[in-house]
């Protein structure tokens, strides 16, 4: 396995040349997907879940000083040119970074592998930037979004990270995989008062998540009523759909 990595820097995701890569690959993706059905429902929460980690990053930027360079543009011992994303870089001091990965999860989990909990793309990135950065170290930020979507939550209060709090982390970085989970109500709260969301966005997720989870929900029976409509057959889809999901959470 091949562990050496050259040109290492830090670069600006408004960098010309990453802009070229993420178009080419976009392009190559939306050929894959040419002949494939658009789900509008996943595609819409999606979006506003891209939101609210761009919410998440500028609220932590009120918290620490932000790297605004978060693109770590490298090349291995082929001279191929890649780039990763970083979530949030906090810079306390002019040579100390701190790597965040930042994940929008639908309920708390007390344990969480590697991949879940953004560590194994945290480590990764961290081998790479080693080869430039001396001091270096990551942290994992996990939202549990259930408050917003009108789900029960499995944690319990002592199980957050007030946000406030998470100087403490900036100021002095852990040396061990730390994840911290953050409440989604409080972050709610602090976007509207940043006014970085509205009263509506905040509302509006709920509603995406549960059409996302349950696009039938949507269906108004009072349209539905006629004895040989054909989407009589909806009806029971929609309660059977609805009825499944509550088994599952």
């Amino acid at each position: 396995m091949n562990n050496e990595y050259f040109e290492v820097e830090l670069i600006s995701p408004r960098s010309p040349s990453y802009i070229y890569n993420n178009k080419r690959y976009k392009k190559l993706s939306d050929n894959v997907r040419e002949y494939k059905a658009v789900d509008p429902f996943a595609a819409t929460y999606n979006k506003t879940l891209l939101k609210w980690e761009s919410v998440v990053q500028r609220l932590l930027a009120t918290l620490t000083n932000e790297a605004t360079d978060r693109i770590l543009k490298y090349s291995n011992t082929k001279a191929k040119v890649s780039y990763r994303e970083i979530d949030f870089i906090a810079q306390p001091s002019k040579d100390e970074l701190i790597f965040c990965e930042l994940k929008l999860k639908e309920n708390f989990r007390e344990n969480l592998g590697s991949k879940a909990s953004g560590w194994a793309q945290l480590n990764k990135a961290l081998n790479i930037a080693h080869n430039k950065f001396q001091q270096l170290s990551g942290l994992s930020i996990c939202v549990d979004m259930s408050h917003v979507y009108g789900i029960k939550t499995k944690a319990t209060v002592f199980d957050y990270c007030r946000f406030s709090e998470l100087t403490n982390y900036f100021c002095k970085p852990s040396k061990s995989n730390k994840t911290l989970w953050l409440n989604s109500k409080e972050i709610a709260y602090l976007a509207v008062k940043h006014e970085l969301l509205t009263l509506k966005e905040v509302n509006n997720i709920k509603v995406q998540f549960n059409e996302y989870k349950n696009p039938l929900s949507i269906i108004d029976d009072k349209y539905i009523k006629k004895v040989n409509s054909p989407f009589q057959g909806l009806i029971k889809l929609k309660v059977n759909s609805s009825t499944h999901y509550k088994k599952i959470n």
